[in-house]
């Protein structure tokens, strides 16, 4: 499979990351993302946008958006302003340093299929540059904002949606009737770029740079260029009417029709004037510049008489909500089949799409996604509408399969979070997130407390949650002090636990707090909440890091050579307490404490077991040796050591299972 696994945010617009990326799973699934406006929900959306649709874009169209001093820069603001040689001019406000950023603002996504495809702040594609390209290729990006543009022109003027095309079309248009390598985008580019004259500087005149033959050339592809796009609108029109009626099903007497009533042109200026940056220049050629092109959004209606007129200024018959249908309808066309062949992983970005439709015309579009589109896309649906967010939510778990969708909340930053954070839908601390929003504190900690249940339950071992009876501990302060004596045992620092343990009197009776002291309450909120991230951070890593090697009761033999190099000391010992090993940070591992006691010693002598009598009639063990009694293993082989006089080695080394298997393999 190639869909999205996970995509990493390097101090990309809202996300304030630092040295490292922070890391959105996605695990190849379909994604419903609810987020207020200003949380980073729009943030995810442009960073796949910025990486899938550089593979249009030269280096230096990319490098802009990771220089700090460009006005299109995307860099985390509180990244730049947290550098030390952080500096804006004190007239403009532009930031003037610092100049560069080094490799600290990148977007990087990983397929399922292991695969990265990374952008970098020089502007360079990382790994499979064809997978970048073949992915946005059959992909598509479409927000609020697109629709908008379809209909916000004054009443006064017709519909122009040249800039559009240009904008949100083009790039996803193959040239060559669909059948060439580039896009509508690059072509245009190419021709903007290589006008064949230049302004001499000195007179202020245009110049010729380029041959006769060159313009010539020029006409051609600017020819082809415009074939190119009346092939395109043609294929739109036919499935953009059919996406209208039979995918939306809308039923009313309108039909869509868009023309390319003045293609582009290399021509001729007026009053041979060349306009360029506000200033005015003549020109002596007989060439000087492109014109102003026009693709017309005309709405037709069927009369009472059977034929089709034509609605004028559109804009000014049609209210917002039907101007989104058709602007939809338009946009659904590029993903037809035969424009968008299949192509593993490919995907739908949608931001705030649908907010100028109300819930029933809603309706109707996320049935057409979730029946139609999600079959062949990836849907990455976000939005800052909680209802909205509920309806499609309610709609998914009820009548598709849930399983291959992910529900999650996005929250900005605040005074304790430099970065976004992104929940899990319904998760506890999504809820008690939004309850906080609404002052709703008592609830807001009760749904903290059920998120510090569930972290203790998930990464602390059942022995330590449970009492020695095997029934479950009956009190969060019990499960905590549990808790808080495992970390000590494993030699881990148990702050993280006790700082919880401090709150527990809100965290068990959220109403002790009374309304004369609610300011004090939401900072204790701020805090448990912190806390808690930090806890579940702290315990779902030692979790992995850690493995249990014995339980309480086990018998193992600790096995010593004496100074003579014959005589060899063998102690049966039993464990009292579970026995771990932890891997550290530099991969070295250690070993709990564990009280250990001794049971039996034996000796032997050039391997042969010396044999003993019991001196008290009452024994019938002769080797019973029960002496040694201590707080971990290590502390039990040293002092034997020094009772033996031996230097101390390893003391992991000379521990074995009773049946010979070395200490050092298990852990």
């Amino acid at each position: 499979m190639s869909a999205i696994s996970k995509i990493k945010l390097h101090n990309f617009k809202a996300f304030f990351t630092g040295s490292e990326p922070e890391e959105i799973d996605l695990e190849g699934k379909n994604l419903l993302l609810y987020g207020e406006n200003g949380s980073g929900k729009s943030s995810i959306y442009w960073a796949l946008y910025t990486l899938f649709q550089s593979e249009t874009k030269r280096n230096d169209e990319i490098v802009k958006y990771f220089t700090p001093i460009h006005n299109e820069q995307l860099i985390n603001y509180n990244y730049l302003t947290n550098r030390a040689d952080f500096e804006v001019d004190e007239k403009t406000g532009n930031i003037i340093n610092p100049t560069d950023i080094g490799k600290n603002a990148e977007i990087e996504v990983i397929l399922e299929d292991g695969v990265v495809l990374k952008l970098n702040k020089d502007g360079s594609q990382e790994s499979e540059k064809d997978k970048i390209r073949n992915l946005h290729r059959r992909s598509d990006f479409i927000t609020h904002r697109l629709l908008v543009n379809f209909y916000n022109f004054r009443n006064s003027k017709e519909i122009n949606l040249w800039e559009v095309f240009v904008r949100d079309f083009f790039p996803f248009l193959i040239e060559n009737k669909g059948r060439g390598t580039e896009t509508l985008w690059q072509k245009l580019k190419y021709i903007e770029e290589n006008l064949p004259f230049n302004i001499d500087e000195h007179t202020g005149k245009l110049t010729r740079s380029k041959s006769i033959k060159w313009q010539e050339e020029l006409d051609k592809k600017i020819k082809k260029f415009n074939d190119d796009i009346i092939y395109w609108i043609n294929r739109i029109n036919t499935i953009a009417n059919d996406v209208y009626r039979n995918e939306l099903k809308i039923n009313d007497n309108l039909e869509i029709l868009i023309e390319y009533t003045e293609p582009l042109r290399y021509d001729h200026y007026k009053d041979n004037i060349y306009k360029k940056d506000g200033k005015e220049y003549s020109r002596w050629t007989t060439f000087a510049g492109l014109n102003e092109p026009k693709i017309k959004l005309i709405i037709r209606r069927l009369n009472t008489d059977g034929k089709f007129i034509i609605i004028h200024r559109p804009q000014a018959y049609l209210n917002e909500a039907k101007f989104t249908q058709i602007a939809l309808s338009i946009r659904f066309s590029l993903l037809h089949a035969s424009v968008k062949p299949d192509y593993p992983g490919q995907f739908l970005a949608l931001d705030d799409l649908l907010i100028s439709l109300d819930m029933s015309n809603r309706d109707i579009v996320i049935e057409a996604l979730l029946n139609i589109y999600a079959k062949r896309y990836k849907i990455y649906l976000l939005t800052h509408e909680r209802s909205f967010f509920n309806m499609v939510k309610a709609r998914i778990e009820s009548e598709y399969n849930r399983k291959e969708w992910l529900f999650k909340e996005i929250y900005g930053t605040d005074e304790n979070n430099d970065t976004p954070q992104i929940l899990l839908s319904g998760s506890n601390i999504a809820r008690s997130n939004d309850l906080y929003k609404r002052k709703d504190y008592p609830a807001s900690v009760n749904y903290l407390r059920k998120e510090l249940e569930n972290i203790l339950d998930r990464n602390l071992p059942n022995k330590v949650i449970k009492n020695k009876d095997g029934e479950d501990k009956t009190t969060l302060d019990s499960i905590i002090t549990s808790g808080i004596e495992y970390l000590e045992l494993l030699g881990e620092d148990p702050i993280k636990l006790k700082k919880c343990q401090q709150y527990l009197q809100i965290l068990l009776n959220p109403l002790s707090h009374n309304e004369d002291d609610i300011n004090a309450y939401e900072v204790d909120i701020k805090k448990i909440k912190v806390i808690i991230e930090e806890l579940r951070v702290f315990l779902e890593d030692l979790k992995k890091r850690t493995k249990e090697i014995f339980p309480r009761f086990k018998k193992i033999n600790l096995k010593i050579t004496e100074l003579d190099g014959v005589t060899r000391q063998e102690y049966l010992l039993e464990l009292q307490q579970d026995l771990y090993c932890i891997t550290q940070a530099d991969g070295s591992k250690k070993l709990s404490k564990c009280k250990v006691y001794s049971v039996e010693s034996r000796t032997y002598k050039n391997g042969a077991l010396e044999e003993k009598t019991c001196k008290d009639k009452k024994e019938t063990n002769p080797y019973k040796n029960e002496r040694w009694k201590k707080e971990s293993l290590e502390i039990l082989y040293n002092e034997i050591c020094d009772y033996k006089s031996l230097s101390k080695q390893n003391y992991i080394d000379f521990y074995e299972k009773l049946d010979g298997t070395k200490l050092t393999i298990l852990i």
